[in-house]
């Protein structure tokens, strides 16, 4: 994995962090481009991240695993949040019926981007290669270098069904935290999203830090929410990581409040 430095990225960054600003806000922006290509290190983290989930490399070991696990036929169309549904087929009774993957397969599990609850359990399975995992693991780590994510849980991946519903919600979040001024901004922001990882050629993966060792949201108290998208192109073999935290005004005047006390010491040694 190899950071990808971009001038458009860094001053969209900064412009959508500056606005948020003058409005009132703190947002933590972070939009970043990485390389998918192994670095030497990177091949004995992958061969140890396999060997920690007792999986072992093998010969195309690619994504080629990585479509959808499908849900039981009756059950396909009716799936949909807080949508209750009956079957009048026979329910899958094996692991293998649901498109679950044995245990040292290079496959994952990933956490349900929509969760369906059903009096037959979870319906259907959302799965990716190891090898996918292990780059947008690899990608938080870079972008977050005090964090170990190769050790997080599969489950708080999830892949997003329709990636014009991840563009709506980070449209709608952005544009409610900043206010009328996200519009001057959305279009430069996508454009440059898409020239450099073709969106419509993309998968797009979410991480959610719920229960995991490297919860970057609970280890800051003033955090009031925050998003992490991958923007995946397995073909060019690039992610587009973006990330955004929100942070309330008690952090911002604690900021302060360690400036100046760091200014009046900087004054006294003087």
């Amino acid at each position: 994995m190899k950071f990808l430095d971009s001038e458009k990225f860094s001053t969209l960054s900064s412009a959508l962090s500056m606005v948020a600003a003058s409005s009132g806000k703190q947002l933590l922006v972070k939009l970043e481009g990485y390389s998918c290509k192994h670095t030497s290190n990177d091949k004995k983290r992958y061969k140890q991240f396999l060997h920690e989930r007792g999986a072992t490399p093998q010969a195309g070991d690619d994504d080629s695993g990585e479509e959808e696990a499908a849900a039981p036929a009756a059950a396909e169309e009716a799936m949909s949040v807080g949508q209750s549904f009956s079957l009048s087929r026979s329910l899958p009774r094996s692991a293998g019926e649901l498109g679950i993957p044995n245990p040292g397969s290079n496959v994952q599990m990933l956490g349900p981007a929509q969760t369906v609850v059903s009096p037959y359990g979870k319906l259907q399975v959302e799965t990716c290669s190891l090898r996918t995992l292990f780059f947008l693991a690899s990608s938080l780590n870079l972008s977050f270098p005090d964090y170990e994510f190769l050790q997080s849980d599969s489950q708080n991946f999830s892949k997003e069904p329709q990636i014009d519903m991840v563009i709506n919600s980070i449209d709608s979040t952005l544009g409610t935290t900043i206010g009328a001024e996200y519009a001057n901004l959305k279009q430069d922001l996508w454009s440059a999203i898409d020239s450099d990882i073709s969106l419509r050629n993309s998968t797009v993966y979410s991480y959610t830090p719920e229960n995991d060792g490297a919860d970057l949201l609970a280890e800051d108290e003033h955090a009031v929410w925050s998003f992490y998208y991958f923007f995946y192109n397995k073909r060019a073999r690039r992610i587009v990581l973006f990330t955004c935290m929100s942070v309330s005004d008690e952090r911002q005047q604690r900021s302060a409040e360690v400036s100046d006390d760091e200014d009046t010491f900087a004054e006294m040694e003087q």
